[in-house]
């Protein structure tokens, strides 16, 4: 039988545990807030930056002009995926799930990629039986196929293959960039989707791409995968859950 003085103990170890707990929640509250106030500071002052160089970009001999509108574009483009970022970690994104086929949806995403590839062989290999539904947030599975396009483009060796392919596996929907570069060396693989961790050679950007593709398609309750073999190339499967067939639109 428990004593009266063990009840005391435990009950005064609990407040103290609740105690500790609730500084912790007010810790991470306070830090959102932090990281909203910075990135809306940034915000800020970038927009009205980037509409001046518009401005200039316009005029001609305007080289310095377009250097510094595509910095800014970069920056801006950083401070929405730290935005992103915190919001899937925070459980603050909102999402917008729409019904669609993935090839159907996918395909002009990945041409409009391959227009602006001059430098590599890009192919779309397109599903081969049926088109797998799926739900997804537009936006957010857009970014993340666009990181994945644009790690390819810069990290693939110029004369070498780019394939976009979108297949159903199962009861999966899989969306996949393959290359046949050189792939990602040993030991870079475990820390690949570590955020704020880049690998040696890696230029420009914060760390975070591969990371946030990852809880994006954790977000849409799938996973991102990643296949690589030294001098042979690197493979990144978004794996979508299909949808429930008696939620099925088409």
């Amino acid at each position: 039988m428990t004593s009266l003085t063990e009840m005391e103990n435990i009950s005064a170890a609990l407040l103290q545990e609740q105690d500790t707990v609730n500084a912790l929640i007010h810790a991470l509250r306070e830090q959102t807030r932090a990281w909203d106030l910075i990135i809306h500071q940034l915000q800020q002052p970038l927009a009205v930056v980037r509409g001046y160089a518009e401005l200039l970009v316009e005029k001609p001999n305007t080289k310095q002009a377009t250097l510094i509108h595509s910095q800014i574009v970069d920056l801006q483009s950083t401070i929405q995926k730290l935005l992103l970022w915190q919001k899937l970690k925070t459980n603050r994104a909102k999402p917008h799930f729409t019904m669609c086929e993935l090839g159907r949806w996918g395909r002009p995403l990945a041409e409009s990629f391959a227009v602006n590839v001059s430098d590599h062989d890009f192919f779309f290999v397109a599903p081969k039986w049926e088109d797998p539904i799926v739900q997804i947030d537009e936006t957010y599975l857009q970014e993340a196929i666009c990181t994945l396009l644009q790690n390819a483009q810069k990290y693939v060796p110029a004369q070498k293959s780019i394939w976009v392919s979108i297949q159903k596996v199962g009861e999966f929907a899989e969306f996949s960039v393959t290359d046949n570069g050189n792939g990602i060396k040993k030991d870079a693989r475990e820390t690949l989707f570590t955020p704020f961790k880049q690998g040696k050679g890696a230029t420009g950007g914060v760390g975070l791409g591969l990371a946030l593709c990852a809880q994006i398609a954790m977000f849409h309750s799938g996973q991102l995968l990643c296949t690589t073999k030294e001098g042979a190339g690197t493979q990144f499967t978004i794996r979508l859950p299909l949808a429930p067939q008696r939620e099925r639109a088409y």
